[in-house]
């Protein structure tokens, strides 16, 4: 056990643990490591095919579920000035897109696709609910057959692709993920 641990009286709790055990301690620093922006949007399309998956075990189709809105908070803006009404859900979060029907207020599920029209489903890729752009794809999206299983497959091969990139040689798209470089 470090002198310098064992001198100091406040780390009581410390010197308890470590002189019961066959525990050491160690610096932090060099042992975290932060993902990449490659990895952050592998995690994140890989938890929506997790979604998917649930989705297609449970037999679900791809229309957006609604969630109904359980309270309504006043806030006022940094001045204490004006107030504004931010809608807020069980968890939460902020809500921007709302329905109402009537006495309660809903809002739309944010997946990668939106809801299918007739025998197509549109879709992007997000990373923290922001559009994940393409080269070639300015005001365009990804469009597929209305089927869960397709919809699956069509993700599931942009993750592939993605995967195999090279991030040093493509800096402009992986830079996207990292909110300080956008």
């Amino acid at each position: 056990m470090s002198t310098e641990i064992q001198n100091n009286p406040t780390n009581s709790i410390l010197n308890s643990i470590l002189s019961n055990s066959s525990i050491t301690t160690i610096d932090r620093i060099g042992m975290i490591v932060k993902k990449s922006n490659k990895d952050k949007l592998l995690y994140k399309i890989n938890s929506e095919l997790r979604l998917i998956d649930e989705r297609i075990n449970d037999k679900k189709d791809l229309v957006l579920n609604l969630h109904k809105i359980q309270k309504t908070e006043v806030v006022k803006d940094e001045n204490g000035k004006k107030s504004i009404t931010k809608l807020v859900d069980g968890n939460n979060d902020p809500i921007f897109k709302t329905y109402s029907n009537g006495e309660f207020k809903y809002r739309v599920e944010n997946r990668f696709w939106k809801n299918p029209i007739g025998n197509e489903v549109s879709f992007d890729i997000k990373y923290k609910g922001k559009i994940i752009s393409f080269d070639g794809m300015e005001n365009k999206t990804f469009n597929c057959e209305n089927d869960i299983n397709v919809l699956r497959n069509e993700i599931q091969n942009i993750y592939n692709i993605i995967r195999q990139l090279d991030e040093s040689k493509n800096l402009t798209f992986f830079n996207q993920i990292d909110n300080d470089k956008s």
